[in-house]
């Protein structure tokens, strides 16, 4: 049986909202807690201003977030492994 006659061709993408899902959740998770909360109480100790502790977290972050665009064009050149992306038939 072909892919484009299954049952699977006709249901209707949900990646997006998957994506808005994940990253409603990774923001609660991840960013609230710790930039607004723990940090606040941890600056006192650290002999650093705000501005440049700020800028630290904010690398962080961004460095956690880049190879996110990397895997996505090694995965649109190559394609995802094998039995990662199959369905079942």
């Amino acid at each position: 049986m072909r892919y484009e006659d299954s049952k699977y061709a006709q249901q209707r993408f949900y990646g997006w909202k998957l994506v808005a899902a994940l990253f409603a959740l990774d923001l609660l998770n991840m960013e609230f807690p710790s930039g607004a909360v723990i940090n606040t109480y941890m600056l006192p100790q650290i002999p650093m201003s705000r501005s440049t502790y700020g800028l630290g977290f904010t690398l962080l972050n961004l460095f956690i977030g880049l190879p996110a665009i990397v895997v996505a064009a090694v995965i649109l050149k190559w394609g995802a492994p094998d039995g990662v992306c199959d369905t079942p038939s």
